[in-house]
């Protein structure tokens, strides 16, 4: 992110959100253009935000339209390359599954919280951060340890559970909390430091529900999409309209109305979503995004999870479920299995989960939603995960895996140059099970098969170009097969 401080005096200003106006226009090496807008930020400070794509020498011009004039600035500077992979869409050639913008395969593994002031670290965001029962930690260790753990993707659904970044959404005029605003900087800048991308939620309670037929109530709704988009766009990759609170009530007219907004709005045209998916938002939507409470059992996660992502899906877009956990306890002695074996399900079907992370309590109990304790061994478990789709071709496509034992479920996805699978035994988590697997492998290769709870190699063996028939090593709960080149 490139960021430009402007001084500019604000203390005549009754309302300096909204009285005097930050934009900056930047010019890329390719001559491309792009117009972003700033925001205030406190007593005579505007800020600008910007997400440069491209490598090579930007110029800017910046100014502030308000009663005060104010002289155009100027500048230029150097973007290099990085490891940095751009923001995430939906794949051109495979929209159901999220890419990078340099192609790369994206398998996002999400988490919330609460985030607020926590006594017991001094750290304003600390909340009800805990990276284990018992142990109350600063917002930074806790991004670190999730990161290490193969977390990779936070939602911010802002005000719920976490601060609000708004005092006041009215007719009247807009205004902003400059404390929280900067509490948002640091969560978004600490959790982007540590690898994370962001899926921000604008509203929690949506304000004027009959916007979209109401010219002064639209124009409120939208200068605080505006203001949201100016200071945290440049950490974004997903927006969510509002969280599942009112969206069963929301009319859709006001979700159309502000889906297209930002879709117009957007600099960077990111994807644009919604809690809790309706029949037809597809026509104005970019994934699907339900959530999900479940305990079902571990014989039946592979199976649930599967069908359910295909039942979300409407027309072949991203299924992101913004909030999934347990239904009745945040932990149980099967609840990392369980959260395991959904995690690989949903890889190889092309979904992805958000969980909500409760993991200051462990066995926490309430019945319809008590999220998920996210402790060591369950971080063990996304840490294999992750290592293991790190080398999966973001060019796979679903791939039919035929097996020989009816008590086992399995999944592939393959490409010219390698296939994946991942099978669960649904009978039974007791006894071990082998089975034969026939795939058709267009080369040459080795089959690798792979322990999802310790990523250990079980086995491999050649295999040749052609029809094959593959023998599992024994294996109680589940396994995983990589064949490549």
């Amino acid at each position: 992110m490139f960021e430009l401080t402007l001084s500019y005096p604000t203390g005549s200003l009754q309302n300096p959100w909204e009285d005097a106006r930050a934009t900056a226009s930047f010019t890329a090496p390719s001559g491309k253009s792009i117009t972003v807008d700033g925001f205030y930020y406190d007593t005579n400070v505007y800020k600008v935000r910007f997400a440069p794509t491209e490598i090579g020498r930007y110029t800017y011009s910046a100014s502030i339209q308000g009663p005060t004039p104010f002289a155009p600035r100027d500048g230029a500077f150097d973007v290099v390359a990085s490891s940095l992979k751009g923001f995430v869409h939906a794949s051109s050639t495979k929209p159901e599954r999220l890419v990078f913008a340099d192609g790369s395969l994206f398998n996002a593994l999400g988490l919330q919280d609460c985030f607020g002031a926590n006594p017991a670290t001094g750290d304003t965001l600390g909340g009800r951060n805990f990276i284990d029962v018992g142990s109350p930690v600063d917002v930074n260790t806790y991004f670190a340890t999730y990161a290490r753990a193969g977390f990779n993707l936070l939602r911010w659904s802002i005000d719920n559970c976490n601060f609000p970044i708004a005092s006041r959404v009215s007719t009247d005029g807009n205004t902003y909390l400059v404390s929280q605003g900067k509490l948002g900087d640091q969560l978004l800048q600490t959790a982007t430091s540590h690898g994370f991308h962001v899926m921000l939620t604008f509203f929690m309670q949506p304000p004027y529900p009959n916007a979209a037929s109401n010219p002064a109530e639209q124009r409120a709704v939208e200068k605080y999409i505006d203001y949201a988009m100016a200071r945290y766009g440049a950490y974004t990759d997903v927006w969510e309209l509002t969280n599942e609170s009112v969206t069963s009530t929301l009319p859709t007219s006001w979700l159309q109305f502000t889906a297209d907004y930002v879709h117009q709005h957007d600099p960077y045209h990111r994807i644009v979503t919604n809690s809790l998916p309706r029949d037809g938002d597809s026509a104005y939507l970019d994934a699907r995004s339900p959530h999900w409470y479940w305990n079902e059992s571990v014989h039946e996660s592979g199976p649930v999870v599967a069908d359910a992502i295909k039942s979300s899906r409407a027309n072949g877009e991203p299924v992101i479920v913004g909030e999934q956990g347990n239904s009745d306890c945040n932990w149980d002695p099967m609840s990392g299995l369980r959260m395991r074996i959904r995690l690989w399900s949903a890889f190889f079907n092309d979904g992805v989960f958000v969980f909500w992370n409760s993991s200051g309590v462990k066995n926490y109990c309430t019945h319809g939603a008590s999220n998920i304790y996210l402790g060591p061994n369950e971080r063990e478990y996304t840490r294999v995960l992750q290592d293991f789709t790190a080398k999966v071709d973001p060019s796979v496509a679903t791939m039919p895996l035929v097996l020989s034992n009816a008590g086992v479920r399995g999944w592939g996805l393959g490409s010219s140059t390698q296939i994946v699978g991942y099978l669960q035994h649904i009978t039974d988590q007791a006894t071990a099970v082998t089975t034969n697997v026939q795939v058709n492998v267009p080369f040459d290769g080795t089959a690798t098969w792979i322990d999802p709870a310790t990523g250990k190699v079980l086995a491999t063996a050649p295999v040749a170009r052609g029809q094959a028939t593959l023998t599992t090593p024994s294996f109680t709960t589940d396994l995983a097969l990589r064949i490549s080149r």
